[in-house]
């Protein structure tokens, strides 16, 4: 039976996350049948090292499935062995989600936001350089550093009017998994208290984002689609240090830059988070639409 495999992602079970563009080195366990890269090389490119679609110099898999055509050229410049195994077949969970769009409705009232209200969605990928962070931040259990998201919750707490906004959160499946479920709640419980909800991330976060009016994120793949859906996005981490410079993500975090670390998140959220059909079409912050440069019109983002 020929093995099929999708596009590398950092945990099982999150087929709905974009291509990553995060440099992360492969593993230096000396057991490993890991490729030596000359000094001068750039870091790997997650994913797409021979470490992690080859073995003995031989594919792992039949059928690699690619996204966008761009992903071509990215393959054959980190591992040439796996290019004729390469299959464009666009990208399904952008599909579910544009075809789900009818239900906006629906997954809004499942998510308890009201008539008249609207929905703050705070997405965060699996990096320390993330929303969330390393979880050393002040107010995640640290006592001191700049993780954003814990500093952001009392923040909107104290800018956002409790009758008019929900706020949500969709955090990468790897955060649960490395920190536990029981320390992600420990750390956002005053927020929960407050009324923040926590999205399953494996099941509910395309209704989610499908659901929101505004999305702060960061570099994941999860505030890119928001983008590519024409959802409002504001950036509360932008670590472009740790991304390709050519990928479309990197473009994407260019683009669309945040209102800092210390700037009021108030104003900007209740300007971009207007109800839809007020003042006309909604656009991303700084008009910033994935696809319109390089990479083209599938998110292509970093997990």
């Amino acid at each position: 039976m020929a093995t099929l495999r999708g596009w590398p992602h950092r945990a099982p079970s999150t087929e709905h996350r974009a291509p990553s563009t995060e440099h992360q080195a492969p593993s230096t366990d000396a057991d490993a049948d890991a490729t030596v890269l000359p000094r001068s090389a750039p870091p790997p490119v997650f994913g797409l090292a021979p470490d992690w679609l080859l073995a003995d110099g031989v594919p792992l898999a039949d059928a690699l499935v690619l996204s966008h055509p761009e992903q071509f050229d990215r393959l054959a410049a980190a591992c040439p062995e796996a290019l004729p195994t390469a299959v464009l077949a666009g990208d399904p969970c952008f599909d579910r989600m544009l075809a789900a769009r009818p239900y906006r409705d629906r997954f809004r009232r499942a998510l308890g936001v009201g008539r008249g209200q609207r929905l703050v969605l705070l997405n965060s990928a699996w990096s320390p350089q993330s929303l969330l962070g390393d979880g050393e931040g002040e107010g995640a259990g640290g006592t001191g550093g700049d993780d954003a998201l814990p500093a952001l919750l009392p923040r909107l707490a104290s800018e956002l009017p409790a009758d008019e906004y929900r706020v949500a959160a969709v955090l990468h499946p790897n955060i649960w998994h490395g920190h536990g479920p029981g320390q992600i709640r420990a750390w956002l419980d005053r927020a929960r208290r407050a009324g923040l909800a926590l999205i399953d991330p494996l099941e509910d976060w395309r209704q989610a984002l499908l659901a929101a009016d505004v999305v702060i994120g960061d570099h994941g793949s999860v505030t890119y689609y928001a983008a590519a859906l024409g959802t409002p996005v504001l950036l509360g981490a932008a670590p472009l240090d740790s991304l390709d410079p050519d990928a479309p993500v990197a473009d994407f975090i260019r683009t669309a830059a945040g209102p800092g670390t210390r700037s009021p998140y108030g104003s900007p959220v209740r300007a971009d988070a207007r109800p839809r059909g007020a003042g006309g079409r909604r656009d991303p912050v700084r008009r910033s639409r994935p696809g319109t440069r390089r990479g083209g019109g599938r998110p292509s983002g970093c997990s």
